[in-house]
């Protein structure tokens, strides 16, 4: 099982979101943030124990203002859950691994 997080940017975003068959949740951060450097081993973590149920991925939120702002982005870290390309739900600010695993499987 892999440990990567797939890394997204404005280019890809809407394409690699739209064309999945698997739920993507999605980790709007930044590298200056402490809550999301704490954050990115769990969700690593998760990503391991839900392989091939969902794709975690990473959008840095300065490098990629365009997305940032077309999904309302004001506080992170924000993870938003996509399923078939469109928002289904968000958690906003840091949440340990439980939380963020049992607010996954409602939609899994």
């Amino acid at each position: 099982m892999s440990e990567k997080l797939v890394d997204l940017t404005d280019e890809d975003f809407d394409e690699k979101i739209n064309s999945s068959k698997l739920p993507y949740l999605i980790d709007f951060y930044s590298n200056s943030c402490p809550p999301c450097l704490v954050l990115n081993p769990i969700l690593k973590n998760l990503s391991q124990i839900l392989n091939g149920k969902i794709i975690v991925g990473k959008l840095d939120v300065e490098q990629n203002t365009k997305t940032t702002s077309k999904h309302m982005i004001r506080s992170i870290p924000c993870m938003i859950l996509f399923i078939n390309g469109k928002e289904k739900d968000r958690l906003i600010g840091f949440h340990p691994k439980e939380k963020i695993r049992e607010f996954l499987e409602r939609y899994l």
